[in-house]
């Protein structure tokens, strides 16, 4: 049977749940420090990491890191991407692969139209000079920044 989360925060809420998800309250610099958290923590199988207080980043943005990493705990080894396929957070490796080829045979679904008020993906809308990418909280994974970025 699969599981449809209808957002990405009832995605995250129960990685939460399952005890797959560490709050990092701690300031952290997107420069390096916030990839270098995430892959620590894909070293050690941990919990994926949610940033939710990056320096130079304004309030409200948050980064999620190791959306696709493996667990440690015996038998949740997949969670995060069998929760992201729709199946249960014990699945297996080859339960995963399965899911993947069937879903090749499937009918797509079909798109729901909504009214630009009802869009969720339009309730932050920036034009012309409000446009700003260096606003996302993107981690930078290596060295060599260039000159005029972030401070």
């Amino acid at each position: 049977m699969l599981s449809r989360y209808k957002s990405f925060r009832e995605w995250l809420a129960e990685l939460e749940r399952l005890g797959d998800l560490n709050q990092v309250e701690t300031e952290v610099d997107w420069s390096l420090e916030l990839g270098a958290v995430t892959r620590r923590s894909m070293d050690l199988r941990s919990p994926a990491p949610l940033f939710k207080n990056i320096k130079s980043i304004e309030p409200g943005f948050r980064a999620r890191g190791a959306p696709g990493g493996l667990r440690a705990l015996p038998g949740m080894t997949y969670t995060r991407l069998a929760l992201a396929l729709g199946r249960p957070a014990e699945a297996s490796g080859r339960d995963l692969v399965l899911s993947l080829a069937d879903a090749r045979e499937r009918e797509a679904v079909p798109p729901r139209l909504v009214s630009a008020a009802e869009a969720l993906v339009k309730q932050n809308i920036l034009l012309g000079d409000q446009v700003d990418l260096l606003r996302l909280p993107t981690p930078l994974i290596h060295g060599g920044i260039q000159k005029g970025t972030r401070s």
